[in-house]
Order: structure tokens, then C-alpha cells, then sequence
């Protein structure tokens, strides 16, 4: 909800339960509050890595997801409120698609085997809208995603006059 209370349209988000791996990378997953853990696959997923400010937990439930199956519940049981000042606007927007890129990169490099081709192109298109969002044109040519699968959803996007800059 914004800073007056109003209620803001929701990430499209999977409703399925089990082993989420591949929505955790094709989709927002929502906030770390709306996750229980047991103790015990918290020990298995490995460290918390606390060094991507803000992007840190969106890493451990990869984790998680990787090996554990998830049990959806359709309520709305948690809010959180968006305003100027807050910690999500605490990191500048460009930074933190930046950084969930580098995290979103860095799963999908190991376990790309697991996805269908069809999640491999909606991660494939998480990635490029995160990488246009945080400017990093460069990066996108370099990744490989700009081949011509992904060039029409790219025209879509409008980045081609950015790529073409670069080139």
C-alpha cells in the first residue's frame, strides 16, 4: 500500500505448491515475511550471504527452493507499505534490479538444467527487463540474451536504440 493507505496492484505471482524453484526465478516471489522456515532447512540451505544489501533473503529462498517443496496459501496475511523514506527505497531502484539480476544470474547458471525451455525464456526475459531497468546494456549483449529468440521481446521493450548505441 502507498504512504496513504491505498492498496497498490500485486506482482503476478505462482499459486502452486511444492517444488518452486522455477517460479522463484520467472516470478516475484514476495517479501521475506511471507515465508515460514523451519529451523532445519534453514541449516540446510546453506549461509545467509548478507552481502547483497536488500537482495540477501531473495537469495536464501532460491536456496531453499531448490530443495524444499512450498506450501501456497492463498490469504492475503501480510502488507507492506511503500513511501519515500522507506527501506525499500533506501537502495535507488536501479541498484536493486542490479543486484537481484547478479542473484537471479548466478541460480539460473546452476540449475538451468532443471527449467523447461519456456521458464528458461521467462528467466531469460526477467533478466533482460532487469538489466534495461538498471541500464546495464552492456551486460545484456555480453550475457548472450540479446540473440534472436529474445529480439523480438527486446524490440517490445524499446531497447534496441539503446543497443544500437552501444554497438
Amino acid at each position: 500500500m502507498d504512504q496513504d493507505g491505498t492498496v497498490l496492484p500485486t506482482w503476478p505471482h505462482p499459486t502452486s505448491s511444492g517444488m518452486v524453484f522455477a517460479d522463484t526465478l520467472c516470478y516475484h516471489f514476495g517479501a521475506a515475511t511471507t515465508y515460514m522456515v523451519t529451523k532445519e532447512a534453514l541449516l540446510g540451505a546453506g549461509p545467509f550471504d548478507v552481502s547483497p544489501p536488500w537482495a540477501g533473503v531473495y537469495d536464501m529462498l532460491l536456496k531453499l527452493a531448490r530443495v524444499n517443496e512450498f506450501q501456497y496459501i492463498d490469504d492475503k496475511l501480510y502488507g507492506y507499505r511503500r513511501y519515500p523514506g522507506n527501506r525499500m527505497h533506501a537502495f535507488e531502484r536501479r541498484e536493486r534490479l542490479r543486484i537481484e539480476a547478479l542473484i537471479i544470474e548466478r541460480h539460473y547458471r546452476q540449475s538451468r538444467n532443471r527449467l523447461s525451455r519456456e521458464q528458461c525464456r521467462l528467466v531469460d526475459r526477467r533478466l533482460i527487463d532487469r538489466y534495461l531497468a538498471s541500464r546495464q546494456f552492456r551486460k545484456l549483449l555480453g550475457t548472450g540474451l540479446a540473440s534472436s529468440a529474445e529480439l523480438e521481446y527486446l524490440v517490445r521493450r524499446g531497447a534496441m536504440a539503446s543497443l544500437h548505441a552501444l554497438t
